[in-house]
């Protein structure tokens, strides 16, 4: 069954080595990839063929890395597509308590929080992370930074895509 799971924390370098280490260790082979990082805090996410008692085993492996902050696995009988965006927000000073409300709400989680500059990570569904954007273009210049999106695919289409 393929897992996708999502690994978040800080010392971006130490976390990526350590979960690639973590994966190797079980014999198992990581079939899709994806990171990005922001002043070091990293936001990574992979994808694998695993039993349940393997992800679980590995889930609680990543929880042991030093600076993870964050480890989500799942898995769904029916397809699963999630996107990941990270985003830069220039804001007016007058508008951050509005924003920072707006993404509480919203589920996103800011990683930087400057003077007039903002950047808020999003996972969810292409469709969710493009109203995201959308609705943070009132608060001021939105730019994406790093965006990526990954495809699980059922049992059915895993079957129908070899016959």
């Amino acid at each position: 069954m393929k897992w996708c799971f999502l690994v978040r924390g800080r010392d971006q370098g130490r976390i990526q080595a350590r979960t690639l280490q973590v994966v190797e260790r079980q014999l198992l082979q990581i079939t899709s990839i994806v990171a990005a990082s922001v002043d070091q805090r990293l936001s990574m996410s992979f994808v694998l063929d695993a039993n349940d008692n393997e992800a679980f085993r590995i889930t609680a492996l990543l929880w042991r890395i030093q600076g993870v902050e964050v480890v989500e696995a799942f898995s769904e009988e029916s397809s699963i597509r999630r996107a990941i965006a990270f985003f830069r927000v220039g804001y007016d000073a007058k508008k951050r308590i509005e924003l920072l409300a707006f993404l509480s709400v919203t589920a996103a989680r800011v990683l930087v929080d400057r003077p007039l500059l903002l950047v808020f990570e999003i996972v969810g569904t292409p469709d969710e992370v493009e109203d995201i954007y959308r609705s943070t273009l009132q608060f001021g210049p939105v730019e994406c930074v790093s965006s990526s999106c990954i495809f699980l695919p059922t049992q059915a289409e895993l079957q129908t895509n070899h016959i």
